[in-house]
């Protein structure tokens, strides 16, 4: 019988039975067999295992140190636990492992010096690393937990996979069942299929750059959730249960045509990200929750049949499909097609219709356009606010409400009347009103607003209001309908001003963007347009700003705030409401 200490050298069949034994290293021969039938008990190896013959039965090995195995292990049942610290693992071509692979804890570090086959059996691995280096790791059957892998090359997955932390530059293959988490860092590419085991509740973690070339979840969807942290390409199939973007900063996503983002739901936390596109992009997921958080397109075309809610959408190429927006804003200069509804939404750049806008029955809300709003489709049911210009090329009918709010000059260009309710509001609040066409008092028009039952072409004309305040006689901005023969080009370095919340209670943000380097000024003025003070002046780099307006020591009431360019001129003027607080 071996002691610690001994070297073993097996040159034929060895049978144990209920036996623990220790040895520095074991050397199974060619001609050697080791195992044989039931409970065979212990061995504790404090050096390297070779197998160069036939290990079999159900013997739990104890090694501390290498492991060399030349043919298949073929022991059912039997056990391999790792136990120091480092450990070097060399397998011939060929030379499967057949047995459970185990782990005390995170100070064991298995590396690979060949390609490495697990086949039928248990691993779990105690949260150990392993360093497969530029070599193959194959699990077929059986199970894979509990470890942190840093691979350069495949990793073959044909098991119930959990709890795996994968690092470097990896293709994944086979047939991986989630049991747990499985988070993929630095760049992975899928060539297999990913999916949740059966009646888990499962997540992938995208940390890194991942490509999907063949399966992510199932055609059911099932439970795996997909947590997108960086970058996602789709060239096969998706079909998660929930993708969620997380984390703050950019994530980028891309497709092949024909390889949607699928699922039952597209979300992100809500951590102040963007999901940017880097191609064109479909969802198919019937709701998006964006969490107050943006969808930047870019250039990019976006389609989508889904129901939209809460966040921010840029773009500056086409939006497709029949969604449902809820609560979403608007920023570019973007193209409208096929069937979307919207309900409480606003748009801070340029819309083009050419689809179908509708409210979404019995919720529509207001729709805020502060571009301009360029109408070659149909429109139907929606209540506008129009703080920029209108174009009508096209039908706004059924019910639409058209309030036009703004408080600079604004046009309206129709090429098609309005059939719906038109109301021209003034931006200076006053004891009396006068609304003018053309310079001449319109009869009976001494309202705040202009009623229009529907706008015609035959209404064109520069409509104005005569406000009387307590400080004087004051005019409203002008607001021209059809004198024009085209709308005039927005502002060559102003892209966007908006403030909110508006209304507001204490606080307000001034949100600006400017093209080209310019000083720039923003103040705050009565309703009337007197100035009460420079909330900021500063030169600025072309981009995006914002300024804090914190005015706790006004009464409530509507006042404004002026954005002025030095350097050519434009002046922006938005309407702020203080609120009783």
């Amino acid at each position: 019988m071996p002691v610690n200490g001994d070297s073993v050298v097996l040159h034929g069949p060895v049978s144990t039975y209920s036996f623990s034994g220790w040895c520095t290293s074991l050397n199974i021969t060619e001609t050697a067999s080791l195992g044989g039938n039931g409970n065979q008990g212990n061995l504790f190896i404090s050096g390297s295992l070779y197998n160069n013959g036939s290990i079999l039965g159900s013997i739990n090995y104890y090694l501390h140190g290498n492991l060399v195995n030349n043919l298949p292990w073929t022991g059912i049942d039997s056990k391999l636990k790792f136990t120091g610290q480092d450990h070097l693992i060399t397998c011939s071509p060929g030379a499967d492992i057949n047995a459970q692979f185990l782990a005390d804890d995170s100070l064991q570090n298995l590396i690979l010096n060949s390609d490495l086959e697990i086949s039928n059996e248990t691993a779990i691995l105690g949260n150990s690393e392993m360093y497969t280096q530029n070599h193959v790791l194959r699990i077929h059957g059986g199970s894979f937990q509990d470890c942190r892998i840093h691979a350069f090359d495949t990793l073959h997955f044909n098991a119930i996979i959990g709890n795996l932390a994968i690092s470097g530059s990896y293709k994944l293959k086979g047939n991986a069942d989630i049991l747990g988490n499985l988070n993929l860092e630095d760049e992975a590419v899928n060539y297999g299929k990913i999916q949740s085991f059966y009646g888990a509740s499962s997540t992938l973690k995208l940390y890194g750059d991942f490509i999907n070339e063949d399966t992510i979840g199932s055609a059911l969807a099932g439970n795996l959730n997909v947590n997108v942290i960086k970058s996602a390409v789709n060239h096969g199939f998706w079909n998660a249960n929930v993708t969620m973007f997380m984390g703050s900063g950019n994530k980028h996503i891309s497709q092949t045509p024909g390889h949607p983002f699928g699922g039952t739901q597209i979300s992100s936390d809500n951590s102040g990200s963007t999901i940017c596109l880097d191609s064109d992009v479909e969802f198919t997921a019937p709701s998006v929750f964006l969490n107050n958080n943006t969808l930047n397109c870019g250039t990019h075309a976006f389609a989508a049949n889904s129901t939209f809610d809460h966040g921010t959408i840029i773009s500056e190429s086409e939006i497709q499909g029949n969604s449902d927006f809820w609560t979403t804003s608007f920023k570019g200069n973007l193209l409208l097609s096929g069937n979307p509804r919207f309900s409480n939404c606003s748009a801070y750049g340029n819309i083009e219709n050419i689809g179908h806008m509708q409210a979404i029955t019995f919720y529509g809300g207001i729709f805020s356009s502060y571009g301009l709003l360029d109408n070659k489709g149909d429109i139907q049911g929606i209540h506008f606010n129009i703080y920029g210009n209108l174009s009508n090329n096209g039908n706004i009918t059924d019910n639409c409400i058209v309030d036009v709010v703004g408080d600079t000059v604004q046009y309206i260009l129709l090429t098609n009347s309005i059939e719906s309710q038109c109301y021209f509001y003034s931006d200076i609040t006053g004891t009396s009103y006068q609304w003018m066409l053309n310079g001449a008092d319109i009869i009976n028009q001494q309202s705040q607003y202009l009623f229009f039952n529907t706008l015609q072409i035959s209404d064109a004309g520069i409509y104005q209001c005569r406000v009387t305040t307590d400080q004087g006689t004051v005019y409203s901005r002008e607001i021209i309908v059809n004198n024009v023969t085209s709308l005039p080009e927005v502002a060559s370095l102003t892209e966007e001003v908006y403030v909110f919340p508006n209304p507001f209670a204490v606080k307000a943000t001034i949100h600006y963007e400017i093209a080209e380097s310019s000083d720039v000024a923003v103040m705050l003025l009565d309703q009337q347009g007197r100035p009460l003070k420079v909330i900021s002046e500063e030169k600025k780099l072309p981009g995006i700003y914002e300024v804090v307006l914190d005015e706790s020591d006004l009464t409530p009431g509507l006042y404004m705030a002026e954005l002025i360019l030095k350097k050519s001129g434009e002046r922006v003027r938005r309407t702020l409401k203080l609120i009783h607080r």
